[in-house]
């Protein structure tokens, strides 16, 4: 049986085929292209994480600071926060940590993520262990400023002697 389409011995005509896609110089190309836009681009964005972490960094250690002042107004009781330079981190005492209800104490560790910030001084020292007492009236004992840094950026907090205030600079 012979299919009516075909003939046993009749010369097809030859075919030609387009190809399709990308040749191997195209391909090389573009992903050149993409390197190089990759190679600009990357530095930009690891200098606005580093300035990202910095920003939030000092919101954290300014809203510690402002929590421990809005519990010492809260209560008329006397709170007090703890600066370990040494080991970037804010103990807040007889505060109630935010991600813990039945815990004691506020603990902020800011070499960890999403921070991974140090502190550089703490209300007129350099090193070991600075400390802030707010009384009733939520006023600080000592006033000053909390400097953290992230890679090159540097933040700073100051705790206003005026009204226990933290704020960014």
């Amino acid at each position: 049986m012979s299919n009516k389409h075909t003939q046993p011995n009749a010369k097809r005509a030859p075919q030609h085929h387009h190809a399709t896609g990308f040749n191997l110089v195209e391909l090389v190309l573009v992903l050149a292209i993409v390197a190089v836009i990759t190679g600009l681009a990357l530095p930009r964005f690891s200098g606005v994480m580093v300035n990202q972490r910095a920003d939030a960094a000092a919101k954290r250690v300014a809203a510690d600071l402002n929590l421990a002042r809005n519990e010492a107004m809260k209560t008329s009781t006397t709170r007090h926060v703890q600066v370990r330079i040494d080991l970037d981190e804010l103990q807040l005492f007889n505060v109630k940590p935010l991600d813990n209800p039945l815990g004691n104490d506020q603990k902020t560790e800011l070499d960890n993520e999403p921070y991974n910030a140090d502190i550089v001084s703490a209300l007129g020292a350099a090193t070991g262990i600075a400390h802030v007492y707010f009384n009733g009236y939520g006023m600080p004992d000592v006033a000053g400023d909390i400097v953290i840094q992230v890679g090159d950026q540097q933040r700073t907090i100051t705790l206003e002697a005026s009204n226990g205030k933290a704020i960014v600079q």
